[in-house]
């Protein structure tokens, strides 16, 4: 069990303590509306859905989020992540090609063999990406990581975490963008094969 679960089965059982003390619970569903400590637990069940949980000294914070989302970046956000990218990775991309980010956090502590060494040990999706000239994909940890593979680049202007992925996932993130803007952001854990699905299909 992870300790954010573990986390959140103690202020529930805890939740009358709670309320005697200056702790103050603020949780959110995926709308950002304000929700009870039970319906965000029965929420959380849905696998559709994830969730982060934080401590501070006045309050529990916690808010769920879809796994996978649907949105758009606007053309001059676009044009601003692919002037970056050819920066970070010191190469030209075609504007027209739909892009993949799989995105890394750095582990709050270091793994005993990491998820990110994982997918980029995966050569079959690597060589799809070689073969496919309609789609260009990155590997991209977020500043300080300080991961050594030299395909592998670190978001030194945190410009990818600020734009994309503003919540800290373990064990990996990545996002589709198509040359219109629309997205498709999956947060957490996921299966490279799933995107390969996911660029042959309209969303």
């Amino acid at each position: 069990m992870n300790m954010t679960l573990k986390f959140l089965i103690v202020l529930f059982a805890l939740q009358g303590y709670s309320q005697r003390t200056s702790k103050e619970e603020i949780l959110f569903d995926e709308e950002w509306n304000p929700i009870s400590l039970k319906d965000f637990y029965d929420k959380i069940k849905d696998k559709k859905l994830t969730y982060k949980l934080t401590e501070n000294d006045t309050s529990y914070l916690g808010k769920i989020f879809l796994r996978e989302e649907l949105g758009n970046i606007s053309p001059q956000e676009r044009i601003a992540l692919l002037t970056y990218l050819e920066e970070l990775t010191s190469s030209t991309i075609d504007s027209i090609k739909t892009i993949v980010i799989n995105f890394y956090f750095k582990p709050a502590r270091k793994p005993n063999g990491s998820c990110i060494d994982y997918y980029t040990s995966d050569n079959r999706y690597k060589r799809y990406f070689r073969k496919n000239d309609k789609n260009i994909q990155f590997f991209i940890t977020e500043k300080g990581y300080d991961y050594k593979k030299d395909f592998v680049f670190e978001d030194k202007d945190a410009l990818i975490r600020n734009l994309l992925f503003k919540y800290n996932f373990d064990c990996g993130n990545y996002i589709i963008i198509k040359p219109n803007g629309r997205f498709l952001r999956r947060l957490g854990e996921y299966r490279q094969f799933e995107i390969r699905k996911k660029l042959d299909i309209n969303w």
